[in-house]
């Protein structure tokens, strides 16, 4: 087998353990928890006009989120990947858009979930209200195969007659993600 001959250092990894997915996990929502929605420096990504990019390490996990803002509108996009021993071994992306009075909002949102360690597709609780605006998660799956659609709303917008609230969407993002190997108990 190919992967056989190569050097101990330049193996593949295929399979890892249930603990490894665990740490990957808490790594993951300690890492997010210090990346976009705190203060984290960012840096130009090179050769890609427009991206920045936020990472962490610690021991042999490694963090990146890279992301794109467009000019001029209130679209974005990303790809937030976990590498362990060097390799690319998790991956998320997302995309969508926000408009900027959302933007406390979806950050407090996030930051509900990654202080409680709690994982909801890399994402938000399934509800959540900060501001007078309303924060939904329909999220699907586990860290290591996910989906999810965030919205956020504004409900104190009152379209048609009195009675009836149609509430204003302010935002929203779709992501997925998953292992990028086998699982093994």
């Amino acid at each position: 087998m190919v992967l056989n001959r190569l050097p101990q250092e330049k193996r593949l990894i295929t399979v890892i353990d249930r603990d490894t997915v665990s740490r990957l996990k808490r790594a993951y929502l300690s890492f997010s928890a210090r990346g976009y929605i705190s203060d984290a420096p960012r840096k130009d990504v090179p050769g890609m006009p427009g991206h920045r990019m936020i990472e962490h390490e610690e021991d042999d996990i490694r963090y990146m989120d890279v992301y794109l803002k467009s000019l001029g509108s209130h679209y974005s996009g990303g790809s937030t990947m976990m590498l362990y021993k060097g390799e690319v071994i998790w991956r998320m992306t997302y995309e969508g858009w926000c408009d900027k009075r959302a933007l406390p909002t979806l950050k407090a949102a996030l930051a509900k979930s990654y202080s409680k360690y709690e994982f909801n597709a890399g994402r938000g609780p399934a509800k959540f209200t900060h501001q007078e605006l309303k924060y939904y998660n329909d999220a699907h799956g586990e860290f290591e195969r996910f989906s999810s659609v965030e919205t956020i709303e504004d409900e104190s917008v009152v379209k048609g007659p009195p009675w009836k609230i149609d509430p204003d969407t302010v935002a929203q993002h779709e992501c997925r993600g998953r292992l990028l190997v086998r699982v093994v108990d």
